[in-house]
């Protein structure tokens, strides 16, 4: 009788990183989104962007405690999250920021 063996799908190292920076992306995008909307319940700019560069900063130093940077990229693996998180905290505030302004 042959023996069965059950082998488990081996992930490759590749798409076990992309899959943590998908997952990077997806945290730095809605924690954009929701500093953007707090920007804009502030309404004044300069306490916005303050806010923002702040919260930035601690869910960088929150992510990297909670993960590894070698498995992510290295050294600059925020990089990739924190573009993301600045433009949609940009457009969100933005977009919210203008329709306060410009009244139909």
């Amino acid at each position: 009788m042959a023996e069965e063996t059950t082998a488990q799908p081996t992930v490759h190292p590749s798409r076990a990183k992309l899959a943590l920076h998908r997952k990077l992306l997806f945290v730095y995008g809605i924690v954009g989104a929701i500093v953007g909307y707090v920007s804009f319940l502030i309404n004044v700019p300069l306490y916005s962007l303050v806010l923002a560069i702040v919260v930035g900063i601690a869910v960088t130093f929150a992510l990297k405690r909670m993960l590894k940077p070698q498995a992510v990229g290295g050294k600059r693996w925020w990089s990739s999250g924190a573009m993301i998180y600045a433009f949609v905290w940009l457009i969100i505030w933005t977009i919210l920021f203008n329709m306060y302004i410009v009244k139909p």
